[in-house]
This record gives structure tokens, sequence and C-alpha cells, in this order.
């Protein structure tokens, strides 16, 4: 697919997974305006080898998001909570001190070789360079939270920006007392919701905005207390679309009783989902745009889960980026495959690179300027593989280290998936790319299995959630099953993993007298996930008027697919 009113100039294969793709005028004119110019010289940036899916698999394979460890800062001594494994031979530091001036990355500096590639020299710097042992900031009583700021008692969560007392969710930007939840902002007291906004007591529902009390439904706007209801407007006391009074509707709900029937109730849910019908693209006040879940956003092209974007090119997850291409979790402008460069200005090939600008093969850099090939640099100018150059020099050395970068092939590439510190299966590639282990290994690539630990407690099935709660029973009663299920184990019923069930976790299932899960937080994520469509687009024919349609929905899935006009 390309943007309507572009000339294709060249139709090019993945040299990976021998797709085509099509490289336009547009994207010619981007990469030129973007290539750096060093002593006066401009060094084109070619188009890529890789297909957009490739390119962004490469990039996804150096961020974790879900897998977190125990082991030892090597400045302290003292245990922490890391990104990385034990067993990966790199340095890791308690994140406040990586961020402290106790150390300095200029110690770890080392001078270009001409010999031996980049990418080989760039590796060995990152084993030797401390690495933060997590990523956040403001954390309070939230020291399993990632890629996170300004939170307060959270815990497993993921890519938040400010909230509190939310458990085992990704992107709850501004959202309180929520547990398992995927981007969900500005919301209070759910569970089990997907895509949801502005809501409150709101359960087991995906693609809500601004309702209240509304349990299991799907595409509903401005509804209060609907219940197995569908792309419903400002709707009130309904019950699979049927409207009723507030009387009989309370009536009908406690017929239902969500925690003793809820197997039956999730079954009837999921069986409702392909039968009704579905938007093509999700997404608010865009214009000139193809892509999912995007808003405010104008000139996007093959763009996801982004706010208030302009002229963007595959770029997934964030808010006010600009003329910017192949980039996941960014802010700024004029950036190019890079992975979180929050925010950033005429960036390239680089991963954390915050603040900084002119900078090209930076990783776990802030607030840099002119650097190359550099690791957990912070306020520095003009430095090549962590070493400090005049300007002059700099720009000299850079031109050399590009042509010889072009001889090798690696100019204009990411980082390689064999540099990574995670394993494939650790990261975020693997929850939109997934592959087996054997895939994985046979193109080269890393896979980490981590040494499986024995379990020599019993396991524990929790009980109804009546039995918890001393509303329904004796107090000595609801106190001594509370006691036994935080002390014991809960079995996944569907991987085997044993997982706790937290204080904070059940005292929320008892006030809003919610089952008890009874599968591992992993298996309760990758479950949400299954929920959303890929991020891939697809031709489709409208089912209402025939008509030709991009959607994220392959054309063989069962659901009823329509345009945007029909829909509304």
């Amino acid at each position: 697919m390309i943007s309507p009113g572009e000339k294709i100039i060249e139709t090019k294969k993945c040299r990976l997974s021998w797709q085509e793709f099509f490289v336009t005028d547009k994207d010619i004119e981007f990469y030129d305006k973007i290539s750096p110019i060093f002593s006066w010289n401009k060094y084109i940036i070619p188009a890529p080898s890789l297909c957009p899916d490739e390119r962004q698999k490469r990039r996804l394979s150096w961020r974790n998001e879900q897998k977190l460890y125990k082991r030892k800062c090597d400045k302290t001594g003292r245990e922490v909570v890391s990104l990385y494994a034990s067993e990966k031979d790199i340095i890791v530091y308690d994140q406040k001190v990586w961020w402290s001036d106790e150390w300095s990355p200029m110690d770890y500096w080392v001078d270009f070789d001409f010999s031996r590639p980049f990418f080989q020299q760039f590796g060995e710097l990152m084993k030797r360079v401390p690495l933060p042992a997590t990523l956040g900031r403001n954390l309070e009583n939230s020291d399993y939270s990632l890629h996170s700021a300004d939170l307060k008692n959270c815990y497993l969560v993921v890519s938040t920006i400010s909230g509190e007392e939310l458990l085992y969710g990704y992107q709850g930007n501004g959202s309180k007392n929520c547990i398992d939840f995927y981007q969900s902002y500005n919301s209070e007291y759910c569970y089990q919701i997907i895509d949801t906004h502005n809501s409150h007591r709101c359960y087991f529902s995906q693609d809500l905005d601004d309702c209240r009390d509304c349990t299991f439904c799907y595409d509903c706007k401005s509804c209060n207390d609907c219940l197995f209801c569908f792309n419903l407007r400002g709707k009130k006391y309904c019950i699979n679309n049927k409207q009723y009074t507030s009387e009989e509707y309370e009536q009908e709900k406690w017929k239902i009783s969500l925690s003793h029937h809820f197997p039956i109730l999730q079954k009837r849910w999921h069986e409702m989902l392909p039968k009704i019908t579905h938007r093509c693209i999700h997404g608010i006040k865009n214009e000139n745009c193809l892509g999912d879940y995007l808003n405010s956003c104008s000139d996007c092209f093959h763009c996801f889960n982004y706010a208030e974007g302009e002229n963007l090119r595959y770029v997934s997850t964030g808010r006010w980026a600009k003329n910017s291409y192949d980039c996941n979790y960014t802010t700024g402008e004029w950036a190019l495959e890079c992975l979180s460069p929050f925010p950033a200005s005429h960036v390239a090939f680089s991963a954390y690179a915050w603040w900084s600008v002119e900078s090209y093969y930076l990783f776990y850099c802030q607030s840099c300027t002119g650097c190359f090939g550099s690791v957990s640099l912070k306020h520095q100018k003009h430095c090549i593989l962590n070493r400090p150059y005049s300007h002059q020099e700099y720009e000299s050395l850079c031109w050399r280290i590009i042509d010889h970068m072009r001889s090798t092939g690696e100019w204009w590439e990411f980082f390689p998936h064999e540099l990574s510190p995670f394993g494939y299966n650790e990261t975020v590639a693997q929850e939109y790319f997934p592959l087996t282990e054997s895939e994985v290994k046979s193109r080269g690539w890393n896979w980490y299995n981590a040494p499986e630990k024995s379990f020599d407690g019993g396991t524990l099935q929790p009980l109804s959630i009546s039995e918890y709660d001393e509303k329904t029973v004796w107090f000595e009663v609801a106190q001594k099953n509370i006691d036994t299920l935080l002390a014991w184990v809960v079995k996944c019923e569907i991987t085997g993993k044993p997982f706790k069930i937290i204080k904070q976790e059940l005292a929320f299932y008892i006030e809003h007298h919610l089952p008890i899960p009874t599968k591992h937080p992993d298996q309760r994520h990758k479950e949400r996930m299954d929920m959303r469509n890929p991020r891939t687009l697809f031709e489709r024919t409208c089912a209402e008027c025939h008509k030709d349609i991009i959607t994220t929905y392959t054309p063989d899935r069962p659901e009823r697919v329509v345009c945007e006009e029909c829909y509304r």
C-alpha cells in the first residue's frame, strides 16, 4: 500500500522475509532531509533493505516490558529488580546509581577500529558500559513497574505516565484503581478493559469512551449501566442492546450474578464479538491518515496507537511527534529507525536516546548532542564510542566511519537482533510478531529460557469471592480465607505457572464482587493482546456497501466489518 498521490520510485524485496515493499518519492524526500552532514558533505541515507514489519520486529526485539528478574547491582552488590537476568553477560547498575554521578560512562571509551565492523565494536562497548536495571522515574512504592513515570502504589505496570493504585497493566496514563488493562487512560475502578478511556467501574470491556458501570460491552460511548452491549451511543440501562427501565435493568442484572456465572458469561462475551458489526478503522479527528487507533493525527501512514502526530510513517505508540519514520514509543521530530526517542530531534538508528539531538546509534543516552555509537552517556557532545572529541575531530571521524559502514553494509541499519541484550521471547517483538524458539534460533537471533525454579509448596484453588467478604460470611471465616489465599499460590489453569494474589488486588475483587482470576498475569496479558487486531493493514470489502476498504481485520476473519460511512 502507498499513500494516495505518491509515486513509486522503487520496488524492493525484503532481505529477510522476501516480502515486496515500495519506496515512494515522498520516502526519498524524507531520507534526503534527515541525512546527516559532516564536514559540509551530506551522507545520504538510502532506502531500507527490510520491509516495514521486519524493521519494526527488529526494533521491538530491543524492548522488554513483561519479564523481570532479581540480580545484584554490579556497583553496590545489592539485590535489585532488573530487566536483565543474572546470566546475561552485561554490567547492570541499580537505576538510582545509574542516574547518579557516582560513576562516569566516559571511563569506558574505546577508539574506533577501521579493520572491524561497527556493530561488532558497538556490541563490545555495550558489555563494558553499565546499563540501568530498570527504566522509570518518580516511582513511589512501584518498584516493579517499567518504562513509567509518576506512579504511586503500582505493581507490574508498563509504559504508564501518572497513575495510582494500578496493577497488571499497560499504558494506563492518568488512571487510578484499575487492574488488568491495556491502553486505558483516565479511568477509575476498572477491570479487564482494553482501549478504554475516561470510564468508571467498567469490567471485561473493550473500546469504551466516557462510560460508567458497563460490563461485557464493546465500542460504546457515553453509556451508563449497560451489559452485553455494542456500538451504543449515549444509552442507559441496556442489556444485549435492548432498552430497560432502571428497575428492570437491576432485576435482570441481579439474575446474571457476575461472580457466580463468570465462565458462562465470558464464553457468551467471546461468542458475541465475531457476530456484531465492527468499524474498519478506529480513530477520531484524523486527516489523511491510514492506520488504527489514531487520534488527532494528520498525514500519518501505516501508524498505530498514536495521538497528535504529523507526517509520520510506520510509527507506533506515542504522542506529539512530527516528521518521523520507523519509530516506536516516540515523541519529538525528525527521527528515523528509533526505539523510544523521547523526545529527540534529528536522531536515527538509536534506542532510548532521550532529549538528544543530531545523534546516531545511541543506546541509553540522555541529553546528548552530536554523538555517534555511544552507550549510557549523559549531557555529552561529540562523542564516538564514548570517547569525546573536538567538533572538528568528531566531524572528520564520523564521515570516515560512515564510509567504513557503507563498505560493510551497516550504514542506515538499526542495531541487529543479535546484539540485543534480550532474548526475542522476552521482548515486545514476540507479542506482535510471535515466533517459535526454533524459528528464532534458525535466524541466528537470541532466545532466552530462564532456569526453571522448583516450587515445593502446594497450590490453592480460589474460593468464590463471597467467601472472602465479611458482608456475606462471618468475619472470622472471611479473614481466615483471606489469610490462606494470600499465603499460598494459585496455579494457572492454562500454563501451570504459579502466581500470587496480593493483598491490594484481593481487596479490589472483594469490593467490586469480581471473581478471583485463575490465570497467571502473563497469560491474562496475552489474552488481552489476542483480542486486539495486528498492526497490519489489509484490503477487504465493506460488508454493507461492498466497496473496498482498508482495515486491520484480515479478509478471512468472520467479523462483519464495514466502512466508516456505513458504520455511522
